[in-house]
């Protein structure tokens, strides 16, 4: 239970995020426009959460996949596309451990034409839940 409660602690630590690694923590999708051919399209985004500071940060994940939200841009506001549930994961929810200036890589799949952003929960030994941003990206119709 105990473990439960300071996942949730760590999921709803929005009031501390980090936009776009200024603590320390980047969240790198690996291009900023990715091809879709419509709404119904699954696109596979990789990303890379870079540890820039000078302790580790552990980032929590289910079965070694790091868990992220997943946002739309809808008019000014961020919207969220997904919210990680964690005690559902059905395995293991040890966290990955990202020591200062290294990188852990994964991927997550969105559907649909927009603009998105990750958000990453993670933290660092000593201190409470974080989560970092990252920048911005499009899915889109490709141009000629």
């Amino acid at each position: 239970m105990r473990r439960i409660l300071s996942i949730s602690a760590l999921l709803l630590a929005g009031a501390c995020s980090d936009p776009v690694g200024s603590g320390g923590v980047r969240v790198l999708p690996d291009q900023e426009i990715y091809a879709t051919f419509g709404n119904d399209q699954p696109v596979t985004i990789r990303y890379t959460v870079a540890n820039t500071g000078s302790g580790a940060i552990d980032v929590l994940a289910c079965e070694g996949r790091m868990t992220v939200e997943i946002q739309f841009r809808e008019g000014a506001d961020w919207v969220t596309y997904n919210v990680p549930v964690i005690p559902e994961c059905g395995g293991s929810t040890a966290a990955v451990r990202v020591a200062p200036g290294s990188s852990a890589a994964d991927s997550v799949v969105v559907q649909g034409i927009g603009t998105w952003r990750l958000r990453v929960p993670y933290r660092r030994q000593g201190t409470g839940g974080n989560t970092a941003d990252s920048r911005e990206f499009k899915t889109r119709v490709p141009l000629d």
